[in-house]
């Protein structure tokens, strides 16, 4: 079997959890975002102790979703910023290019 098919077998706040790498995350192994998960899940469980696991893996889900969205925002407003400035470069050198015709 293809290592990057393999399934991997994860525990994640008491619950098994199989993962294989997917062609289409960017070969992005199930083990790095199995540790991004538990990260989340420690840094919750550290500052609210009394939580119960639903509550802490809707918590990790809404903090890892709105860490993506401003990621894409982000992403969205540099690839805006440089065609911008990639325009406004192509217009500056065609005013002061000696014509061609």
């Amino acid at each position: 079997m293809d290592s990057k098919r393999e399934v991997k077998e994860f525990n994640v706040l008491g619950y098994n959890v199989r993962l294989k790498a997917d062609e289409g995350n960017g070969d992005i192994a199930p083990e790095r975002i199995v540790e991004l998960v538990q990260a989340e899940i420690d840094s919750i469980r550290k500052k609210a102790p009394n939580l119960g696991p639903g509550e802490t893996a809707v918590l990790a889900a809404l903090k890892i979703a709105s860490d993506k969205l401003t990621l894409d925002d982000e992403f969205k407003d540099s690839v805006m910023r440089m065609s911008r400035a990639a325009t406004d470069a192509l217009n500056y050198i065609e005013e002061v290019s000696p014509s061609t015709i």
